[in-house]
């Protein structure tokens, strides 16, 4: 017969430790934001968490490790670069995950009292779909005129002012998230 509360012992034992290496080795991304080896001891490291969290039942915490796993895996597939921001975020969920962890080894409900769990998920969700934020200035004179590259989730693009008979091009430079 199998005894749930030692298979929630074993996960907590388990989720903080990986958890404690995951702050560890993003602080470590920060500076090697190329290292392959390093990006993919992250993302399964998340898959891991995520994985063992469902496995014991805690699906709020699955889901929450889900959308920072898709993140991840643009990363490691070379669709997205690492940011500062997209660092900060990612410590913010492993912030939010150790205040679940607290709640399960207190006998709480995981959620219970954590209120950032849907709008930490729209933060990662928006920098791994790069959701576009408009430039915050617009003037009636002023028109796009070429959306030319993206830089993991920054996007530059050119706006033209006709303000004078000399065009005045600007180059602004966007954060795809929410900030």
């Amino acid at each position: 017969m199998f005894d749930s509360d030692e298979f929630i012992s074993i996960f907590l034992s388990e989720a903080n430790e990986i958890v404690e290496g995951l702050e560890n080795d993003l602080v470590l991304l920060e500076d090697n934001k190329s290292d392959e080896d390093l990006l993919n001891k992250i993302f399964r490291s998340a898959h891991t968490l995520k994985s063992s969290a469902g496995t014991v039942g805690f699906t709020t915490m699955s889901e929450l490790n889900h959308v920072a796993e898709n993140l991840l895996e643009k990363v490691r597939s070379g669709k997205l670069d690492v940011t500062p921001k997209m660092i900060t975020v990612l410590l913010e969920f492993l912030d939010t995950v150790k205040l679940m962890l607290q709640n399960i080894i207190d006998g709480k409900g995981e959620a219970e009292g954590v209120d950032n769990i849907e709008s930490l998920k729209a933060k990662i969700k928006a920098i791994a779909d790069l959701t576009p934020f408009l430039p915050p200035i617009r003037h009636k004179r002023m028109r796009k005129t070429a959306t030319y590259r993206y830089i993991g989730s920054e996007r530059s693009t050119l706006y033209t002012v006709c303000k004078s008979s000399w065009p005045i091009v600007l180059e602004i430079t966007t954060t795809c998230m929410p900030g």
